[in-house]
């Protein structure tokens, strides 16, 4: 393989990057469902849950954003975010 080619096809940064993403991602998700689960075991102010519960979302969505953006640079594709939107939902 030419030493150009195989320059503009290694992804080996990006798929780490991918798999750190994954990884924090699941993470975020896990704390989620922990505070979910403590906020339903326990009588505690709605509030506060609720602000812990929206800041751990936003993280989740931006983490998830990226993921999307960096696949998208690897495809080459552009999205539209139409059809996409997953929040985080438990």
């Amino acid at each position: 393989m030419e030493p150009a080619i195989a320059l503009l096809t290694d992804c080996f940064d990006l798929d780490g990057e991918a798999e750190i993403r994954a990884e924090r991602a699941a993470g975020i998700y896990a704390q989620t469902e922990e505070l979910v689960a403590d906020n339903a075991r326990r009588y505690q102010d709605q509030n506060k849950h609720r602000e812990r519960y929206v800041k751990l979302n936003r993280r989740y969505m931006v983490i998830k954003a990226r993921q999307t953006s960096g696949i998208a640079a690897l495809t080459g594709s552009q999205s539209t975010g139409e059809g996409n939107d997953k929040r985080l939902v438990i």
